[in-house]
């Protein structure tokens, strides 16, 4: 039986770049009309009362227009006792 090899779940690559798109990310890196961004998450959030944690995938698309792609209410990493 030939020896196999594992490979760890997590990378442990660091990098101040996306992998895909090459955009910067960091401390000094500002997110665009993030003041819209938080209306566009946080108006209907105040519908959704009985989510305690809501997951947001937003978009910047190419008008610079957030767009909400998707909202997950349940089945989050974040775990509360």
């Amino acid at each position: 039986m030939a020896a196999s090899t594992t490979t760890p779940a997590i990378a442990t690559v660091r990098s101040s770049t996306a992998p895909d798109s090459g955009l910067p990310f960091g401390l000094d890196v500002r997110i665009p009309h993030f003041h819209r961004l938080l209306e566009l998450a946080t108006d209907p959030a105040f519908c959704l009362l009985m989510i305690r944690v809501a997951g947001w995938d937003m978009a910047l698309d190419a008008q610079e227009h957030w767009r909400c792609i998707e909202l997950n209410p349940h089945g989050h990493s974040i775990r509360f006792a």
